[in-house]
């Protein structure tokens, strides 16, 4: 992680500053954007990082477009929410980058340059306008709940969360 372009800057101003190296001051958490507060269990932990950490950097995503909808749902959607979340909880932070692999539904012909969406937009010729996060986990719940009552097998969830992210 430390070899990519997005913390040369940092590096380097780390080292000019003679502040030590980087690696003393990145540590590596374990921890799920799918879930509240990362997955961080430990209350002394999440504190820690609370009132110490200045940068966040979420590049947590899944890319496949056959992905369990539970799944895409949780890390893509809801991940960024905890990591915002989360990241308003810490009292030095100076930024927070969130990297996404954004699939906006509509149409649009030609070159198209990347450009900033706001919360909820749409291209031209979409079919749902609105996509509204607690609906679409209420759905996914719902779901989860139907199949574990079936006892269906690990194998028949997956086909079945798949299914539902094409519906």
């Amino acid at each position: 992680v430390m070899s990519v372009e997005l913390f040369r800057v940092v590096k380097e101003e780390l080292d000019s500053n003679g502040a030590g190296g980087l690696l003393e001051k990145v540590v590596p958490i374990s921890g799920d954007v799918s879930l509240e507060n990362l997955g961080i269990i430990e209350s002394r932990v999440r504190e820690e990082i609370w009132r110490d950490v200045d940068i966040i950097v979420n590049s947590a995503a899944t890319t496949r477009f056959d992905e369990r909808y539970d799944v895409a749902l949780g890390v893509n959607a809801l991940g960024g929410m905890h990591v915002q979340h989360f990241a308003t909880k810490c009292c030095k932070l100076k930024m927070l980058l969130h990297v996404s692999t954004a699939y906006v539904h509509g149409t649009r012909a030609g070159v198209i340059p990347e450009v900033a969406f706001h919360m909820g937009q749409t291209l031209p010729g979409a079919e749902i306008l609105y996509l509204d996060i607690n609906t679409e986990k209420k759905i996914v719940e719902k779901r989860l709940r139907q199949l574990h009552t079936l006892n269906s097998t690990p194998k028949q969830i997956t086909s079945a969360m798949k299914d539902l992210g094409i519906e």
